[in-house]
């Protein structure tokens, strides 16, 4: 008979230690809001005057958990970090579940969190690149005329004295020839006469075109003042 009332004081005295347990009080999700990929910090808080150690258990809503003891230089607040990795609505509980030889602590607390889908759409197209025309070069200028083959470029009764390779060329009259007024050929103008007759005859400057010709295209002008481009006969 003595034996069966000890072990009834020794019930009651589990069962009062039972009822000290710390309480949940509340679970929290920051930010409450994200999209999938990313972390959210969770934490549980509770009543810790009982100061008595107790186990915890935490169901993240997407079929994983944790198990935690709350012990005396562990109490509460706790915190915890956890990833999404895909969208949905998630209800986040804290409860208490007894781990290893800790009695589950007391109370219950849960929150919602929705994930958010990440965004699906297109980037924005990159413009294409604005093709570049060649540059127009100008037309090659035309050679100035070139002398003639020596002495045809002088006029009867000269011989020529230099041709230079721009086209620049002399005449000296033979002996007992005539002076006569310098001529030169078309496209070049006398640009000295010496007193025994002889004058220099340089190419004149052609005139700039009045437009740029494409390459494939040569600038022309006609005695009448038209001008313009055309294909190379």
């Amino acid at each position: 008979m003595k034996r069966i009332v000890i072990f009834a004081a020794t019930l009651v005295m589990a069962s009062g230690a039972a009822h000290a347990l710390n309480k949940i009080e509340s679970v929290r999700v920051e930010p409450a809001g994200i999209k999938a990929g990313s972390s959210v910090t969770i934490t549980v808080t509770g009543d810790e005057t009982q100061g008595n150690n107790c186990g915890l258990r935490i169901n993240y809503g997407d079929g994983d958990g944790l198990d935690v003891k709350v012990v005396d230089k562990d109490q509460f607040p706790r915190t915890f970090t956890k990833t999404y990795a895909r969208p949905g609505t998630y209800t986040v509980s804290a409860e208490g579940k007894k781990v290893t030889s800790h009695f589950g602590c007391i109370g219950r607390a849960r929150v919602t969190l929705v994930v958010d889908a990440l965004s699906t759409s297109a980037p924005a197209p990159t413009p294409a690149p604005v093709p570049v025309a060649p540059p127009v070069s100008a037309p090659a200028a035309s050679s100035p005329p070139a002398a003639r083959t020596v002495g045809a470029g002088c006029p009867q009764g000269y011989q020529a004295s230099y041709v230079a390779p721009g086209g620049t060329y002399s005449c000296r009259p033979m002996p007992n020839a005539p002076a006569r007024t310098p001529v030169c050929l078309d496209g070049h103008q006398a640009s000295y006469a010496a007193k025994d007759g002889s004058f220099q005859c340089r190419p004149m400057p052609k005139p700039a075109p009045k437009t740029q010709c494409p390459p494939d295209l040569v600038y022309f002008e006609n005695p009448n003042g038209t001008f313009g481009c055309r294909k190379p006969r």
